[in-house]
């Protein structure tokens, strides 16, 4: 092609097509290399230009979790709500639920109520942090942990005796260290050992680190985002929001620096141009400081050292170097509600209210929604998964019915103060009713089911054509009376 025949317009519109083909086989090429990682091609390092870190490991959610308030708030209020009480086992489908427990519930309450809850609790923090947790249960069995647990040994002594404790561990302490690669056995890709490191995480006590191998029967692991017993696919529930953490670690950090600059009272001193600064040095010298500056430096330091403290200058204007102090609140509200947003949960109870105002019924009920909906997902089969787990292992007998099924509180059930308001409403109507139909809409076991009172077989449903009965009845006795 002559470009000497174009005009300068025509030549500057080759140019850019030119300049923009480039550009546009360069993102692709960068695309195709971060195999569809990068969503942002004009700013391939978006996360290193704006200070983010590239890659995220286990240790970056453990500093936010020991560091960060927001981050230990979300992770300590999922918990509570989810652990505000304990399932209850029922050996059989939930219609067959007693109110007295069977000899097989009674001892799978007990043993969980005395050793088990505190230790899965905490594993299941450690798994909101990290990509997974673990759960290593010591026996009785007198084998070594790396060994498979005696069953027949098990099997003679009582639940409480054959489970020493469960320890919970974090996602760096438990490691999968040997692999079934046997590709004709259908466990074919499961972890045969584990390595578990003894020391705690962040621990600086100078403890040894010792290490072991586990036989995965003595290990659960815990993985919410991915599939139980599977170390593969986890991820951190701190990994979505990182980012909107470290932004409010910024905005409120940059700010109480500000703060900071401000009451420090760095002092500048602005010499006149009359000032013999030869002469100044050379007295400074003789009075035992080296520099002007160390002179200086003293001075300033007995002056911020007190309130009612003076500087005297000769041939000196002394200024207090400051700077406004800005207001995190509108940027870090952003990013606050961001990482709500990232975790499913309302701002106002990952942060609390700070105008004073109490949660709303609708974030309380969200915060309850989220809570039982991870009740009866993830923690239902967490639990199904240990129960059968101690069954193998025969630390307890097998269930009786074949079915074992939790049941959980309701976490959207009205207070005791709101069930008592119903119960009012409820005789109110019946009340109205009675006065303007002759018959109640409600009985007295409804009203006080409604209230979470266990119906009174004492209290019979009203029947209303015994009602009718005796108010014909009542007015034929009336008009006899009249009559005589």
């Amino acid at each position: 092609m002559g470009y000497s025949n174009l005009t300068d317009t025509q030549l500057l519109n080759a140019a850019q097509t030119a300049i923009n083909s480039n550009q546009d086989i360069s993102r692709q090429r960068l695309a195709y290399a971060s195999q569809g990682l990068v969503n942002n091609t004009k700013r391939a390092f978006i996360d290193r230009e704006f200070g983010y870190p590239e890659n995220l490991t286990f240790s970056d959610f453990y500093k936010l979790y020991k560091r960060n308030s927001a981050a230990r708030g979300f992770v300590e209020r999922l918990s509570d709500i989810c652990w505000l009480d304990y399932p209850k086992f029922i050996d059989g489908d939930i219609r067959e639920q007693d109110s007295k427990l069977t000899t097989w519930e009674q001892i799978i309450t007990d043993l969980f109520n005395d050793k088990l809850w505190p230790a899965i609790t905490e594993a299941d923090k450690r798994g909101i942090v990290g990509r997974y947790s673990g759960l290593i249960i010591q026996l009785r069995d007198g084998k070594k942990w790396e060994e498979p647990v005696d069953t027949v040994v098990l099997n003679r002594l009582e639940p409480k005796d054959a489970i020493v404790k469960l320890i919970p561990t974090w996602e760096t302490q438990l490691t999968a260290c040997e692999w079934n690669n046997d590709e004709a056995d259908e466990n074919y890709g499961q972890v045969t050992m584990y390595q578990f490191n003894e020391i705690a995480v962040g621990d600086k006590s100078g403890k040894p680190n010792i290490s072991r191998r586990i036989h995965p029967d003595r290990v659960i692991i815990l993985n919410e985002t991915s599939v139980i017993n599977s170390m593969d696919d986890g991820e951190s529930q701190l990994e979505v929001g990182y980012n909107d953490l470290i932004d409010m670690m910024k905005y409120s950090g940059g700010s109480a620096e500000g703060f900071l600059k401000n009451a420090s009272r760095q002092v500048h001193l602005n010499y006149d141009t009359d000032t013999d600064m030869e002469e100044l040095e050379r007295e400074l010298r003789k009075r035992g400081f080296e520099k002007p500056a160390d002179a200086l430096n003293k001075q300033i330091a007995l002056l911020n050292s007190g309130t009612d403290s003076a500087l005297i200058t000769a041939g000196a204007t002394a200024n207090i170097l400051s700077v406004a102090p800005a207001d995190p609140s509108s940027g870090w509200s952003v990013s606050a509600n961001s990482f709500a947003a990232s975790v499913r949960m309302p701002f106002t109870i990952v942060f609390g209210q700070q105008t004073g105002r109490l949660a709303s019924d609708e974030d309380k009920a969200d915060y309850a929604k989220r809570g039982m909906s991870r009740r009866n997902g993830f923690l239902s089969a967490l639990i199904k998964e240990l129960v059968n787990k101690l069954i193998k292992l025969k630390v307890i007998q097998p269930l009786v019915n074949g079915t074992l099924t939790l049941k959980w509180s309701d976490l959207l059930a009205p207070s005791q103060a709101e069930r008592i308001e119903l119960m009012l409403k409820m005789s109110d109507v019946n009340v109205k009713a009675q006065q303007s139909m002759g018959i109640p809409v409600f009985t007295p076991n409804e009203i006080r089911e409604a209230g979470g009172y266990e119906p009174d077989p004492d209290l019979e449903d009203i029947d209303i054509e015994k009602t009718d009965d005796n108010k014909a009845d009542s007015k034929e006795s009336d008009t006899t009376e009249k009559q005589e």
